[in-house]
């Protein structure tokens, strides 16, 4: 045999077996990587059901910090926040988690400064950048003031015809790319997010409307049985006035003039029930949430009455004024007054509107400041109207008026 074909046969037989060595790695490098993908796939699906769950047993204010602690854990993001559009041609970070968190939050941007953010969200497709330092759409992002950002993907969140904004998701310089997995289960994952936010806010605002049925229902047992049956003992009462002595005549008027007060409370009470607190868009609304918020400062909630058409007469550029004389005069009650009752009284009498503010407290010093009711008096005179303050027993009324013509308002009142 040729010494040389001797020699090269061992070296043929290694070629072999490394070429065989190099061409292993490659199936299993293959399978890792879609295991890697297979449990990637698997993580987004789980935490997809885990959010579904949660959102739809959460309170409406907190089911977007799910969605984006959820989103941050899964795709192992430095940061996660959802922006939705807020009005006025601002864009909002209304959920976030992750470095920069507490300084993102609630911050407001004009859409014309955060290009990026603002794009079309029932259109654009998800947003993916290697490295956002380089990148100008994300130079003037409310994100890259507080974070540094290196990889960036935007998702779309909306549901089917339904807009909601964009679920942000980045990671600091130097730190992995997003893959195409990332991408694609994230979005899959903002889909699922957005359905699941629809049906929360279904949910709550089915659990609004049974109160608000609930509350309607006890408003009308206050006015259609209590109230008459007050009514009824009233007259009742009424009719024995003329055969008492004239002692106990008075004390019956008194005792009549007190259940007519009761049944002027729970007529209040009946419209505190029906009115719609959260929208605060009626004067009545509003004076109901101002006595409710003095309850803190004087230990006790303030009797409040209000008769006559108000919403046709006040004009909504007076409505203000109205809200800050009832403030500033439960304030100062607050304050000075020492008082253990307050009635709240509004009222339209003789062509003017009336806002009397009436305690038992310990009246007017003999040596006062009056920066606060030198405000009230202020504010009235401005609106061409008066503001009185006088004693009463033990305690204080405050007179507060303008004048009204319920035809034709005044011009001042105009705005």
């Amino acid at each position: 045999m040729d010494m040389d074909a001797l020699a090269r046969a061992p070296l043929a037989a290694d070629a072999t077996l490394l070429a065989a060595l190099a061409d292993a790695p490659g199936p299993i490098l293959a399978t890792a990587r879609l295991y890697d993908e297979a449990r990637r796939r698997q993580d987004w699906l789980s935490a997809s059901a885990e959010i579904t769950s949660a959102l739809l047993a959460a309170d409406p204010g907190e089911a977007l910090e799910l969605v984006v602690r959820g989103a941050r854990r899964v795709a192992g993001a430095r940061t996660a926040w959802i922006t939705l559009p807020c009005g006025g041609g601002k864009l909002r970070i209304a959920a976030c988690d992750g470095l920069g968190a507490e300084q993102m939050r609630g911050r407001e941007v004009p859409a014309t400064e955060a290009r990026l953010l603002s794009q079309d969200a029932p259109t654009w497709v998800p947003v993916v950048i290697d490295d956002a330092t380089t990148d100008d759409r994300v130079a003037s992002s409310p994100i890259t003031d507080n974070v540094s950002v290196g990889p960036l993907m935007l998702i779309p969140l909306a549901a089917p015809d339904d807009a909601r904004g964009s679920l942000g998701l980045a990671n600091s310089p130097h730190d992995p790319h997003f893959s195409k997995i990332d991408v694609e289960m994230a979005t899959t994952f903002a889909a699922h997010a957005s359905l699941a936010l629809k049906f929360a806010q279904a949910e709550a605002d089915r659990r609004r409307l049974s109160v608000v049925e609930e509350r309607d229902r006890i408003a009308r047992d206050l006015h259609d049985v209590v109230i008459q049956r007050l009514f009824a003992i009233t007259l009742r009462l009424e009719r024995f006035g003329p055969h008492l002595p004239v002692a106990e005549a008075r004390r019956l008027d008194a005792t009549v003039e007190e259940l007519n007060e009761t049944i002027d409370d729970i007529r209040q009470t009946i419209f505190s029930l029906r009115a719609d607190q959260s929208a605060g868009t009626t004067l009545r609304a509003e004076v109901v949430k101002v006595t409710a918020h003095a309850e803190a400062a004087l230990g006790f909630t303030p009797r409040l009455r209000i008769s006559g058409p108000l919403e046709s007469v006040i004009p909504d550029a007076v409505r203000n004024d109205v809200l800050a004389t009832l403030r500033e005069a439960l304030s100062n009650t607050a304050r000075h007054a020492q008082a253990t009752s307050v009635t709240v009284e509004l009222m339209l009498a003789h062509g003017e509107f009336v806002l009397r503010v009436t305690d038992d407290g310990s009246g007017l010093p003999t040596e006062r400041h009056e920066s606060g009711l030198a405000n009230l008096r202020h504010r009235a005179e401005s609106l061409g109207g008066t503001m009185t303050v006088s004693e009463r027993g033990r305690g204080m009324v405050l007179d507060w008026r303008l004048p009204i013509n319920p035809a034709e308002p005044p011009a001042k009142y105009a705005g």
